[in-house]
């Protein structure tokens, strides 16, 4: 799941304004404005940062989400389903 499908599935926006994005961001150790912009694809995340991300949606993002040149190809569906 990418970080704007994530705010919008807990009644976010996704938009700069978005209190999820703010959540994330400050329980993530960066700016609300790089979450937005790494969630609007303008930005990438260091792994650092991706991790700390991954750790601040309970997973629901992952590292290979985030960076899968990294961290490897997300998961299908199924595979998370059976994780959790």
């Amino acid at each position: 799941m990418n970080l704007s499908d994530y705010a919008i599935s807990l009644d976010g926006t996704a938009k700069l304004e978005c209190p999820v994005l703010a959540v994330v961001a400050a329980a993530a150790g960066c700016s609300h404005a790089t979450l937005y912009m790494i969630a609007r694809g303008h930005k990438r995340a260091s792994p650092r940062l991706a991790v700390r991300i991954a750790s601040a949606t309970g997973n629901r993002v992952t590292t290979s989400d985030l960076l899968p040149d990294v961290f490897g190809p997300p998961a299908n569906d199924d595979t998370r389903a059976d994780a959790a």
